[in-house]
């Protein structure tokens, strides 16, 4: 039965919380998610760490095909991080305690939510998307295949067992953040790479 990892991290800043050698268990390409009081970002995983405009977020998900780093903040509180992976680390993390045991699941079905807005332009490594009543956000074009007048979707896993006891119901234990496609493709194997010649999801 496979497991999930989950490691966790307290009183932590978002930079110490996302070095490269923690982005890099997460897989290839990561991505991250900032929410913050004036504005969503997307960025490359990479970048968080050296991000100079992390001042007003609150929360990030930094993900890729093999787990997830959650990060937050909230008034008063300490900012807290957990790590999320598919794979036990060779070694865990300095910082980091796994005090929780590790997820067992059964099974995945595979999530896709539609980012409003279309690609309309590039620069400077970056697909632009114009988002109603927003204005518009830019997302790493090294980690979508997409084209102009594409729309682009979010695509995560939701992981699935039984509750423990005499309850047998399915359930589901934990939705990890994968990777972001064109919204038109097809399915793919879990951790492929998208392929010019032959695009599909995940």
């Amino acid at each position: 039965m496979p497991e999930l990892q989950r490691l966790r991290r307290d009183d932590v800043a978002l930079r110490e919380a996302a070095p490269d050698e923690i982005v890099a268990l997460l897989g290839d390409p990561p991505l991250a998610l900032l929410t913050g009081r004036r504005r969503f970002r997307v960025l490359a995983g990479s970048e968080v760490a050296r991000d100079d405009d992390l001042d007003d977020v609150y929360n990030a998900r930094v993900f890729g095909p093999n787990g997830e780093l959650r990060w937050q903040r909230e008034i008063g509180e300490p900012p807290t991080a957990a790590l999320l992976l598919r794979e036990a680390p060779a070694a865990t993390p300095t910082g980091w305690r796994a005090d929780l045991e590790p997820l067992l699941w059964t099974h995945e079905i595979e999530q896709c939510y539609l980012l409003c807005g279309k690609i309309v332009g590039s620069s400077a490594g970056k697909y632009r998307l114009h988002e109603a009543r927003i204005g518009a956000f830019e997302i790493p074009a090294s980690a979508v295949l997409a084209d102009l007048d594409e729309t682009l979707q979010l695509v995560s896993y939701e992981l699935l067992g039984h509750s423990e006891g005499s309850d047998p119901n399915t359930r589901v234990f934990e939705e990890l953040l994968s990777h972001i496609e064109a919204s038109g493709e097809i399915e793919r194997p879990r951790g492929q790479a998208p392929k010019r010649s032959s695009r599909g999801g995940n």
